[in-house]
């Protein structure tokens, strides 16, 4: 018995190492549905005293948060756990 589980675990490892017996996925870029390499040129992003609670009735996770960000600017965000970090990214998907 142990004779073939080795014999088996040998045709799974030829068969997933030779390229002419598993079809190859699609390369990771496709340039058919790529934006321009200049896109986007320009543009910016602006809170303004914005409030958000999960649900309606629950805290809210954002008081009057304000901030704005401007073209190529790079932020992070940095708080405690549970201090609405993850709503903003959530907050700004929801409104588009």
């Amino acid at each position: 018995m142990l004779y073939l589980t080795k014999v088996s675990i040998w045709f799974v490892v030829i068969h997933y190492t030779r390229d002419d017996l598993i079809e190859q996925e699609a390369p990771y870029t496709n340039d058919a549905t790529s934006p321009p390499t200049a896109w986007p040129t320009g543009g910016s992003v602006e809170f303004r005293n914005v409030t958000m609670s999960y649900r309606p009735g629950l805290p809210t996770v954002l008081r009057d948060l304000s901030f704005s960000v401007r073209d190529k600017e790079k932020i992070g965000v940095v708080g405690r756990t549970g201090a609405g970090k993850v709503c903003i990214p959530d907050n700004l998907c929801h409104e588009f």
